[in-house]
């Protein structure tokens, strides 16, 4: 029997970034394996589309680990402290261990924790995955331990699903900027309610977000009250949040923990959107659609410059972006294949 062995810090019905991009890898390499099961903290046992579900605990996943000897164990958002105290254990127990090191958690970490977990990598592990030769995470592991054996598997796009909506930045009635995270703490929405639309009334503001993930849901369903430029749309099916998305005359993140490529960052390139980022830390800003601030101030008076003609200033560089995502590595078919050669290699049964 063929096991795959994930952990991650959220899952399906989970709606998020991390937890996205983990269900369709997952999904996607299904086929390939007996079983493919994930252990994740809080998660109600079950089953979704093939994949088991368990609640994540050391013993739990231990026991799991010693009894069915996966062929591959693949730890996610490496940087959470859960997946370093399982890292020696379970990579002694699996055939293959592949360690996901595309995690929000590293940009700010300090150096000495960042070189402790990465030196258990390099012990433990056969391979790591970025997702970026460019990204600050990657730049900075490489810096703090080159000795890691890294390997390079961009974030997958929906191209089918996208394609209706690329070109249309600004192109609606009406003219809006967008913070298109879920509203959890350290994702800075109250940054942006109080430090851009606060400050920009002249301009229209919404928030495009979960109704049902985040701790700030309730605080700022009372908050955005006191905003009279401000939408909340929150909960929008998968077609209207891409609709509210891409016709936005940008998108605003004042989130302080991103991973190397927010699902978000990619779809907007993709689409052909601008994105104006905060986040400390990281380097995005290689990206053609991606602009970086290292104040609310500073962003908010290039929101106000630029007003919502931001799309036709960045036309040039709004085309390379929509160009660059539409390479073929960044498609979700293309990622799931580079994911099985991976899983894969060295793991079938003896």
């Amino acid at each position: 029997m063929k096991l795959l062995l994930a952990t991650n810090v959220a899952y399906w019905p989970s709606v998020g970034g991390s937890e996205m991009v983990l269900q369709r890898i997952l999904e996607g390499v299904r086929p390939g394996f007996d079983r493919v099961a994930v252990f994740v903290p809080g998660a109600a046992p079950g089953e979704h589309n093939g994949i088991e579900i368990f609640p994540y605990s050391l013993p739990a996943l231990w026991r799991f680990a010693l009894r069915h000897r996966p062929d591959v164990y693949f730890p996610n958002m490496v940087h959470s402290p859960l997946t370093y105290r399982n890292l020696a254990v379970v990579s002694r127990l699996a055939r293959r261990t592949v360690v996901n090191l595309i995690g929000g958690y590293a940009a700010d970490a300090p150096l000495a924790l960042r070189r402790r977990l990465l030196r258990k990598v390099e012990k433990y592990a056969d391979l790591a995955i970025h997702v970026d030769p460019l990204g600050a995470e990657y730049l900075i592991d490489r810096a703090v331990n080159p000795h890691v054996p890294y390997h390079f598997i961009t974030q997958g796009l929906d191209f089918a699903e996208l394609d209706p909506y690329r070109g249309r930045a600004g192109a609606g009635a009406e003219k809006y900027f967008v913070f298109a995270h879920n509203l959890w703490t350290w994702k800075g929405v109250d940054v942006f309610l109080e430090e851009i639309v606060a400050r920009l009334p002249r301009l229209t503001f919404a928030i495009l977000a979960s109704d049902r993930t985040g701790d700030r849901i309730v605080q700022t369903r009372e908050a955005a009250a006191r905003y009279p430029n401000l939408k909340l749309l929150l909960g929008l099916p998968r077609p209207q949040f891409l609709a509210a998305l891409s016709q936005a005359s940008g998108i605003i993140s004042t989130s302080r923990v991103e991973g190397a490529q927010p699902n978000i960052l990619l779809e907007s390139g993709y689409l052909g959107v601008p994105y104006l980022s905060l986040c400390p830390g990281q380097n995005y800003g290689h990206y053609p659609h991606v602009e970086m601030y290292p104040s609310a101030a500073e962003l908010a008076r290039r929101v106000e410059s630029a007003g919502v003609e931001l799309p036709a200033e960045k036309q040039e560089s709004l085309a390379r972006a929509r160009a660059h995502f539409a390479q073929d590595r960044y498609r979700w078919s293309t990622v799931i294949r580079e994911y099985e050669k991976l899983f894969q290699a060295d793991s079938s049964n003896e």
